[in-house]
């Protein structure tokens, strides 16, 4: 699954915007959730914001925006899961 938010600034002054994105997490120990973007181990930083994994398993990106600037938040991930089972994936 990969999808991405786009954050765009329309003042005329720098603003600062917390964006807060739930990353699935498993309760069946034989299905797997695996982020693959961002990547968290090299505490990635983007030109306009950086990000980390929260306690509740949400993405935290804090974006610092300049004057009619704009930024784009890329997510991705993987479910793996043995083919035998059938999942049922229901987005909130």
């Amino acid at each position: 699954v990969r999808h991405e938010t786009r954050l765009v600034n329309m003042k005329a002054t720098e603003v600062t915007v917390f964006v807060y994105e739930q990353v699935p997490l498993s309760s069946d120990e034989k299905i797997k959730v695996k982020l693959v973007q961002p990547d968290l181990r090299g505490k990635e930083h983007g030109q306009h914001y950086t990000v980390t994994m929260n306690d509740a398993n949400q993405l935290e990106w804090k974006c610092v925006l300049p004057a009619r600037a704009e930024t784009r938040l890329p997510t991705e991930y993987t479910v793996e899961w043995p083919k035998e089972k059938r999942i049922e994936y229901v987005e909130e």
